[in-house]
């Protein structure tokens, strides 16, 4: 499932600033080395948790900071969202309206 994260993750570069190869990663990770780059496009929260227990740093460090006023992002059914404002936050109420829609017919 894909994420509306905008490229915003800096899994990789934080591997690059300590040092640790895509390779060593992945077997930190218990996953194929190809598997990595979805970890560092469209991870879920679950990966995400996994891997601020290896790099011992709070999730919220593996996204890239902005200017604004509101600023977090949200899992809904396997992909995670990023809110930056109320138009973010609109569309992703729509997507969750849109399911719940489809569900129901």
């Amino acid at each position: 499932m894909s994420t509306d994260m905008g490229n915003r993750l800096r899994i990789k570069e934080i591997l690059r600033e300590r040092g640790i190869s895509v390779v060593e990663f992945a077997d930190k990770l218990g996953i194929e080395r190809q598997n990595v780059y979805n970890v560092f496009t469209k991870p879920t929260w679950q990966r995400l948790e996994q891997c601020s227990e290896i790099l011992n740093m709070p999730i919220s460090e593996f996204f890239e900071k902005d200017d604004s006023e509101i600023n977090g992002y949200i899992e809904y059914r396997g992909a995670i969202y990023r809110i930056k404002d109320l138009q973010s936050f609109q569309n992703l109420a729509d997507i969750i309206s849109n399911n719940n829609k489809q569900i129901e017919e």
